[in-house]
C-alpha cells in the first residue's frame, strides 16, 4: 500500500500537477479569465484534481478511467471556480479535459517512438524531459496571452455566434470527439 501511494504521489508531483496547472491556466487565460489571485485557485484545483485522478486511476477498469477523468474535471472545476458563470464553467471544464487528453496523446506518440529502447521508458528523467517542456511552453503561452490581453477562445466564440451557422459547432464537436 505504501509503495502504491509513493508511486501515485510521484506521478502527481512529477507529471499530473504541472500538466493540469499549465493547461488550466492556459485555458482560463484564453477565455480572458486570468486575474490576480486566480493562480492560487488554479494550483489548489490542480493539486486536488491530480491527486484524485491518480489515486483512482488503478481503482477503475480501463474503460472507466476516461469517464472518471471527465467527471472529476467537471465537478471539481464547477466547485473551485464558482465566480465564473455555470455555462462558461462547463465549457471551460470540457476545454481543459480535451486539451489534457490531446496533450496526453501527443506524449504517447512521442514515447512510442522510443518503445524499442525499454530502458528509456523506465527512466523517470527521460519521461520528465517529455512532460515538463510542454507544461512550461503552455505556461509561458498563457503568460504571453495574459500580458498582451489575447483571448483566442473569446474570438472563436464570437465568430461562431456571428456566423450563426449550425455546421461550425458540429465540426468543432466532431473534432473534439475525434480527439477523445
Amino acid at each position: 500500500m505504501i509503495d502504491y501511494l509513493t508511486q501515485v504521489f510521484s506521478l502527481v508531483f512529477a507529471f499530473s500537477l504541472p500538466q493540469m496547472f499549465s493547461i488550466t491556466y492556459c485555458c482560463l487565460t484564453s477565455f480572458g479569465l486570468s486575474r490576480t489571485g486566480i493562480v492560487k485557485r488554479i494550483l489548489l484545483f490542480s493539486i486536488v484534481h491530480a491527486v484524485l485522478v491518480d489515486l483512482l486511476f488503478f481503482a477503475f477498469p480501463e474503460f472507466m478511467r476516461l469517464i472518471n477523468f471527465f467527471s472529476l474535471s467537471v465537478i471539481l472545476f464547477i466547485l473551485f471556480f464558482q465566480f465564473i458563470p455555470l455555462r462558461k464553467r462547463l465549457l471551460l471544464s470540457v476545454c481543459i479535459a480535451i486539451t489534457y487528453i490531446f496533450i496526453e496523446m501527443i506524449f504517447g506518440v512521442i514515447l512510442l517512438q522510443f518503445k524499442v529502447q525499454n530502458d528509456l521508458l523506465d527512466n523517470p528523467i527521460f519521461i520528465l524531459s517529455v512532460f515538463w517542456p510542454t507544461s512550461t511552453v503552455l505556461f509561458f503561452v498563457a503568460k504571453y496571452m495574459e500580458r498582451n490581453k489575447l483571448r483566442p477562445a473569446i474570438s472563436i466564440i464570437r465568430f461562431i455566434r456571428r456566423k450563426r451557422d449550425s455546421k461550425i459547432p458540429l465540426i468543432i464537436t466532431f473534432f473534439a470527439v475525434f480527439i477523445i
